[in-house]
């Protein structure tokens, strides 16, 4: 399970309505739709709302113009309703914007012009409408900007004023292959996966409002919602007095990327790590599991405000066990980052950053005295001071934190929790 490169690109979609006179009318505020481009069904998952700084046409929703042709300096309409075509004489006054779909000289495949118009000439008897204008961008016709996503199937591979209902959903599940080998370090170390394996479902919202007169990020928020589980089983084969901390790095388990072509360029990514610590005082064989069950996480990320990200639901449920197989002091302290990513990239590099949230849970066990002897645990034993005077003192406890991140501006742990689980003797035998 890996990665995919290749972009869900979303195409336009009209807002038609048959014979509608409003959409002849120019307004300052307006709303683009975007769909991928191979679902049949006309259902908006990307929408870009404008307030323009001047009143605007939008042709694509205006049925009665039967033709648009563009040149470098005016755009021909051509209506096929003499009613509309009286209509737009009568509305279309001063200086105003069109905006085309029409591909041709008008705009890029999947992508939308913008033409500011400076006067228009109208042919009656051909009903025909040639507007003298030249192209133009968001940046030189709108005053504020606001992008909405969702309704998007992420692909699984390995909003306040405005919510993302449904939202941009990504599932995943991966294994890790029987007996693999996550650290060695010969003669001394080499810590073996036994199994582990990990499914996931995340869903991303999220709310954008820049101001093109400021030229300023006015809001942007994400909310993440996440369900996942994880289970480990790690084995360590130390031959000697030893003590080392390692991350092992699986490929990422899922990577879609979705392009609204010179608009937004968004790519989730789901990433899983397994760490450890271990450390001994002689040759010892460890063992340890973990397992690991999330319901309903939420984290909600203010990018421009870290004091205004929160988080509620990280009540995870969990089971967990050690052994270990001579008189030694030791530690094995597995745990099992999760961290979704969300890369966003806004008008072509006018914002680019990435944000998303890591949950690690983990395990701490620690061995003192000696003895052959394992401990099990499954859910929640109070903690008890302990006195071994001929046997092994075990020590378990439950770790989980959540941290929330904007790569390039700030890093923030929004929950942190630790639960023992067994402090107990085992006798040895």
């Amino acid at each position: 399970m890996g990665s995919s490169n290749l972009p869900l690109l979303l195409q336009p979609i009209s807002n038609q309505k048959l014979y509608s006179r409003a959409h002849v009318r120019p307004s300052k505020d307006i709303t683009l739709h975007y769909r991928p481009n191979d679902s049949g069904a006309d259902i908006s998952t990307v929408d870009v709302s404008h307030h323009m700084k001047y009143p605007t046409v939008v042709l694509e929703d205006i049925d009665a113009i039967s033709n648009v042709d563009c040149t470098s300096n005016s755009v021909i309409l051509t209506f096929a309703d003499a009613n509309v075509f009286a209509l737009s004489q009568q509305t279309w006054t001063g200086k105003f914007v069109f905006v085309t779909n029409n591909l041709g000289d008008c705009d890029a495949e999947l992508e939308r012009g913008l033409f500011v118009v400076d006067r228009i000439v109208y042919d009656v008897e051909n009903l025909v409408a040639t507007a003298t204008s030249h192209r133009s961008d968001v940046a030189s016709v709108a005053a504020e900007t606001i992008v909405k996503f969702g309704g998007i199937q992420g692909t699984a591979v390995a909003e306040r004023d405005l919510i993302l209902d449904p939202s941009y959903t990504l599932s995943a599940a991966y294994s890790l292959p029987p007996d693999t080998t996550l650290f060695s370090q010969p003669p001394y170390l080499t810590v073996t996966a036994d199994s582990g394996s990990f499914t996931s479902n995340i869903t991303f919202s999220g709310y954008l409002r820049y101001n093109w007169l400021e030229i300023k990020v006015e809001e942007l928020f994400f909310d993440i919602d996440t369900a996942f589980t994880a289970g480990l089983v790690l084995s360590a084969d130390v031959t000697a007095a030893y003590e080392n901390t390692f991350t092992y790095l699986p490929v990422d388990l899922t990577y879609s990327f979705i392009s609204v072509p010179g608009i937004l360029e968004l790519g989730p990514a789901l990433k899983l790590q397994v760490a450890a610590h271990i450390s001994a005082s002689g040759a010892v064989d460890l063992t340890t599991s973990l397992g690991v069950s999330l319901a309903d996480g939420n984290v909600h990320l203010d990018l421009l405000d870290e004091a205004k990200s929160s988080t509620s639901g990280w009540t995870p449920s969990y089971t967990a066990a050690a052994n270990i197989s001579a008189a030694v002091v030791a530690e094995i302290n597995p745990s099992v980052p999760v961290t979704v990513e969300l890369a966003i990239d806004f008008f072509s590099g006018l914002l680019d950053l990435s944000t998303g949230v890591t949950a690690t849970p983990g395990l701490e066990n620690t061995f003192t005295l000696s003895a052959t002897a394992g401990g099990g645990t499954s859910g929640v034993i109070g903690a008890r001071e302990v006195i071994c005077e001929n046997g092994v003192q075990v020590e378990s406890k439950f770790t989980f934190n959540v941290v929330a991140f904007v790569t390039q501006w700030w890093s923030q742990e929004l929950y942190a929790v630790e639960v023992p689980i067994v402090d107990e003797c085992y006798s040895w035998e």
